[in-house]
């Protein structure tokens, strides 16, 4: 998923150049309070958030253990394995001697201990950068075109236009974000020579008093910057977001895989990591994080989960093979929860996509997808997988809340919809694991579905006899309901009842979903 606070940044940040605007913004203190840390966790009531009141939950459990840990696989980018707050919660295969490079258990996979990676070609090796979907679309249509041979039945006209939208709108993205990082060197370059040091921070240049127009103006943009919470970090990866732009996302001559064979199985390594796993290894331990220990990160699932690591995503789209794969993977070896966070438009394939979530709804899988991050109404706008054809499937589509209880209570980048969207979840400022031993806050409706990833495995090992269907329905139907308009997503002041914003109205409730498993348990 492309990084929208960036695409914001750099709409706003411009416009501000072109227009010499004066603003009268005022900085504030960016630093993440240690209250923040945890704010997902907390008791809605009496924090200053709506947290999926997971704290309250332990207490009302006090010293009861889960009677069976559930399995949740994260399909994801890739997840640090070694990392001091996952190793002990990570799935392992019990039917595979570990690196014997035997497939011991048979199940097609060789020294699969913790999961699976998909990302990799027979001839270029691991995959890290990919084009965008519709990137790959277009190149396949030109081949057709040029050779004369008659274009596969799913690369119709409909899909070939569908393509060019998206390419057309990812190229305006790729132009906001060459300029913006063209902006930032320069204003990096003044802040260095004013600071004399290239480490510097915000408040180091905000010191500094030179009339010189081009560093007023340096300073009125940082603050900006800070008002806003973006990081000096965050904006040195701009330049190479851009760049992966041009040289991947939207390179038509950079080709990785053209693979539709739906019938491809066993490809790929136990390469859990590969070279993007910060998104993946985030996302695992917002679900699965040791909570009984001193170290940074605390996983909603208190215990109750192991983690499956399935990569599959890569900087770029996704291949619909590689999901079906990777949903059949987990399902196949004994997933009881699916998490994913898919970020693309278009689905060449998405027929088999959604026979894959009907494969593993029918298994008695509970399927949890991030909403999008691009503040649209996905009643209106397709957000890939949802659609036709997933109405039967045990499915919780989730958006993001962000830390607040008035009404900016849903995070402005998050996608929503009556019909489509299920339920919201803390996804805004979320504290977790990311590679290397360390920690990070990062934002989006993808750390919202790992929130309810973790909280349905919770519930579910305490309540293991219940189906996927029985720990759906708890969930949604303990929701949270919120009576009060919010500022609808992707505007600035237009505001909507929060009722409408999803087909549940409310946002998750952990220890509300506990206590009405326990009254169904008890009819």
């Amino acid at each position: 998923m492309r990084n929208m606070r960036i695409l914001f940044a750099a709409s706003l940040i411009l416009s501000i150049l072109s227009l010499q605007a004066q603003t009268s913004l005022t900085s504030v203190n960016s630093n993440k309070s240690e209250g923040l840390k945890n704010w997902h966790l907390q008791n809605k009531k009496s924090a200053k958030a709506y947290g999926a009141n997971i704290i309250e939950l332990r207490k009302a459990l006090g010293e009861s253990k889960p009677k069976k840990k559930m399995v949740v696989a994260i399909i994801d980018s890739g997840v640090d394995s070694e990392h001091e707050d996952l190793v002990e919660v990570l799935w392992t295969n019990e039917g595979e001697i570990p690196n014997n490079n035997i497939d011991d258990d048979a199940n097609g996979y060789v020294d699969d201990i913790h999961g699976w990676n998909f990302l990799v070609d027979e001839q270029q090796g691991d995959i890290g950068h990919e084009n965008l979907e519709a990137t790959r679309v277009l190149r396949l249509d030109s081949v057709y075109r040029k050779s004369g041979v008659e274009s596969p039945e799913w690369l119709d006209e409909k899909m070939v236009k569908l393509a060019e939208e998206i390419y057309q709108s990812n190229e305006v993205d790729y132009q906001m974000m060459l300029s913006f990082a063209e902006t930032f060197h320069s204003l990096d370059s003044i802040a260095i020579a004013v600071t004399g040091d290239e480490n510097y921070t915000y408040s180091d240049v905000f010191k500094h008093k030179s009339k010189e127009p081009e560093f007023k103006q340096t300073k009125k943009i940082f603050r900006i910057f800070k008002f806003i919470k973006l990081s000096k970090g965050d904006l040195e990866e701009t330049a190479i977001q851009s760049e992966t732009y041009e040289k991947y996302y939207l390179n038509k001559s950079f080709v990785t895989r053209d693979e539709f064979n739906y019938n491809k199985k066993g490809y790929g390594n136990n390469d859990y990591e590969g070279q993007h796993a910060e998104h993946g290894t985030h996302v695992a331990g917002i679900v699965g994080a040791n909570s009984r220990n001193d170290l940074g990160a605390d996983g909603t699932s208190s215990g109750g989960a192991e983690i499956m690591l399935v990569r599959t995503v890569p900087d770029g789209d996704e291949y619909d093979l590689d999901v079906v794969n990777a949903i059949h993977y987990a399902t196949d070896n004994g997933a009881n929860i699916i998490n994913m966070s898919f970020g693309k438009g278009i689905s060449p394939h998405s027929d088999e996509v959604k026979r894959a979530f009907m494969y593993a709804s029918n298994k008695g899988v509970l399927l949890i997808h991030a909403a999008g991050n691009d503040s649209q109404d996905n009643d209106v706008i397709t957000n890939y997988p949802n659609g036709s054809g997933l109405t039967d499937v045990n499915l919780i589509t989730v958006g993001a809340l962000a830390p607040h209880k008035n009404k900016k209570l849903v995070a402005d980048f998050s996608n929503y919809g009556k019909q489509s969207v299920n339920i919201f979840a803390p996804g805004d400022e979320i504290y977790s694991t990311i590679p290397g031993n360390e920690y990070k806050f990062l934002s989006g409706t993808s750390m919202a579905a790992p929130v309810v990833s973790g909280v349905a495995a919770m519930i579910w090992s305490y309540f293991p006899d219940y189906s996927a269907k029985e720990i759906r329905d708890v969930l949604l139907n303990s929701s949270g309901k919120i009576d009060r308009s919010v500022i609808l997503p992707g505007t600035k002041k237009t505001k909507v009842e929060f009722s409408e914003l999803s087909s549940t109205g409310g946002v998750l409730d952990a220890l509300a979903a506990f206590r009405l498993a326990q009254e169904r348990e008890a009819e």
